[in-house]
Order: structure tokens, then sequence, then C-alpha cells
């Protein structure tokens, strides 16, 4: 029998119906009350959002200026994007002169008007970063590529910054790299980094020392700490370091050989810190390649989704107008959109950290 009264949902089902509802909708109902507007901001629900948002594929948008503290702009920096995981890390040269004098920000495309200058590190010459992002394991950091310049000799490392912590303080803290793993073989221009279940894999081509290698380190992205390493001749394995994928969250080398998707994974044990490849690769059947044999060497496998979506898209002479494609492996279908050279980071998904 109705008493007249109020009606209120456990926190648990509030908590639940909210991560399904789009950024948007999101940045609106935060005002209803206290309670949603607290829930938005938990970083757990963040994630949880962040894993049930459906991809979207962007354009390549102008990115605004940076904006100051004192409410000033500047229209003369010009930022690129260089990857994006929700949140959009993009760079601009101090001095165009001086290859690696750049400055970093984010910012976030949901949440208008509000961007974070990355501070420099202390010590150390950033070359290149990326963002690390693994929702499963509630990992939000840039990981920085650097050399270290407190020696005579530039020394290669990484360094952490977790851009989720409570006090919105943003400092960076070096890895320690085991004795004989640092050096300056890596060219950093030329880094690809994946993240799944905790572990980051950072990609390399050994060029340095003529080995003809495919270089990797796992890093353990939670606790800030080192795995391993581990190689491949590339002539051997007839992989490159642009056949990299994640599969099953787990780093791959993928590769379309006539009518089949051939993967080899790497199997990580973080507790005992092992590394090993399989011993043999996983064949998955590409029907639709039947029709398209001719333009086998043309594809490049970009993803696969829990092994039941397949990015992949055609290198074409027409730069500005190659198509993105995404095969669902268990009914077959075959889905085709346009991707060019104006898209970046084409497929993401909507983030909604609000820095403060």
């Amino acid at each position: 029998m109705s008493t007249g009264g109020p009606i209120f949902l456990p926190k648990e089902i509030v908590f639940e119906t909210l991560s399904y509802l789009p950024v948007k909708s999101l940045l609106r109902f935060k005002c209803v009350c206290k309670h949603w507007n607290v829930i938005t901001q938990d970083f757990q629900f963040i994630c949880l959002h962040y894993k049930r948002s459906p991809l979207i594929i962007d354009k390549k948008q102008r990115p605004p200026p940076l904006t100051r503290n004192d409410n000033s702009t500047t229209g003369e920096d010009e930022f690129r994007p260089l990857c994006s995981r929700g949140l959009l890390l993009e760079c601009s040269r101090k001095k165009p002169s001086l290859r690696y004098n750049l400055r970093y920000r984010i910012r976030n495309p949901e949440v208008h008007h509000q961007i974070l200058e990355i501070p420099d590190s202390p010590q150390s010459l950033i070359s290149n970063m990326c963002i690390v992002f693994d929702p499963d394991y509630q990992v939000l950091k840039l990981l920085s590529f650097v050399y270290d310049l407190s020696g005579q000799e530039l020394v290669f490392g990484y360094e952490f910054l977790d851009l989720h912590n409570e006090e919105s303080r943003y400092s960076w803290r070096s890895l320690n790299l085991p004795q004989g793993n640092g050096g300056v073989t890596r060219n950093c221009a030329k880094i690809k980094v994946f993240s799944a279940m905790g572990i980051g894999y950072v990609i390399w081509d050994d060029d340095a020392t003529n080995s003809s290698t495919i270089g990797i380190d796992i890093l353990d992205m939670v606790n800030d700490s080192y795995i391993g390493q581990t190689s491949t001749f590339r002539t051997s394995c007839n992989y490159t370091k642009d056949d990299c994928i994640l599969w099953n969250g787990k780093l791959s080398f993928g590769k379309i050989v006539k009518e089949e998707l051939h993967v080899l994974v790497l199997e990580v044990y973080k507790k005992q810190k092992q590394i090993k490849w399989a011993d043999v690769s996983v064949i998955i059947k590409l029907p639709f390649m039947r029709e398209l044999s001719a333009l086998q060497e043309q594809i490049k496998v970009v993803q696969v989704h829990e092994s039941k979506l397949l990015l992949f898209w055609w290198k074409n002479k027409d730069k500005d107008n190659e198509p993105l494609c995404a095969y669902d492996i268990m009914t077959g279908k075959v889905k085709i959109s346009r991707r060019n050279r104006d898209f970046f980071n084409a497929i993401r998904r909507p983030c909604l950290l609000a820095f403060k």
C-alpha cells in the first residue's frame, strides 16, 4: 500500500543505471542532486562508464587555443594530437628549431573549455609520451619516454604521471630500469604503446644495432614497475612493429594470410615476471577476403575487440580516402566507414573525467 512518500532507489541501481548514459546527459543530470554529482566524479564510476560507452569515430577538429589562468588566450601555438584514450593528448613545439622542446596538454572533447597543461620533467628530457587508460584496473596515467640528464651520457628511461589523484597534484615519477636495460637504442619517434589488464607494452624497432629486431618493454602500470623485456627477429617471424595488436587483452602480432588472420600471442605472467610467446598461432577464418585477395598486402589490422570485432583499414594511394572497416567475427558482416588522414585516433570512447 502506497504511503505517498518519496521513493528512493538503492544506490547500486542508480550507479548501474547512470553508467549506461551518454556523457552529455550525465553532465546535465549531475545537477539533479548531490548524490548524483558525487557519483559522476567517482573514478570507479568513470572507469565503468568508459567501458560501457560505445565506440565512436571522430573527425579531426582544430584544437582550441590554450586557456591560461589569467583568462588570456594565445593562438600562436599550433597543437597537434598524439593519442586518444577518451582524453586527447596534444603537443606543440615551444621553438620550431628544437626537436624535443615540446609542450604538452590534455583536453576532454566531451567537457568543453577545460585543458590540463602537463608539467616538464625536472631531471629528464621528455622525448615522447602517451596516455594509458585501463578501466579494468582503474589506471589512468601518462607514460613518457625520457632521457636522463643527470649523468654524462643520455640514458633512456620511463616516467609516470598519475592523471587521477585527489589532490590534483601532477608530478612525474621515474621507473627504475634494471641495469643494462637503459640506453639510446630506442627510437622514441617510432615507439608504439599498448595497454591492457594492468600491463603496458612499449614496442620499437631496434634499428640502432642493425639487428633487425623488434624490442618490447613490458611495464606494470598498476605498481609503476618493470616486468621485463623481450625481442623477436623481423626476418624469422615475418612480423613488423605495425603488426602489433591487442587480442583478448594480450599483446599479439596479427597478420592476414590469404583468407585467414594469424595471431601470435605474448603471454605475460606478472607475478612471476615471466614472458613467453605462444607455441602456435591463433587462426581466424575471414570469408570476406575471398573477394579482396588482390588487396591483401594493403590491408592493415588495427584492433581485435574481445575476439568478436576485427578492425582494419586499406592502405590507399589516395591517403586522404582510406576506408576503415569493422568485421563481426560472430555474424560475418563487414561495415565500412571512411577513414582519412584528417581522422586522428579515429576509434575512441567518450570519457567523463574532468580535471579539478
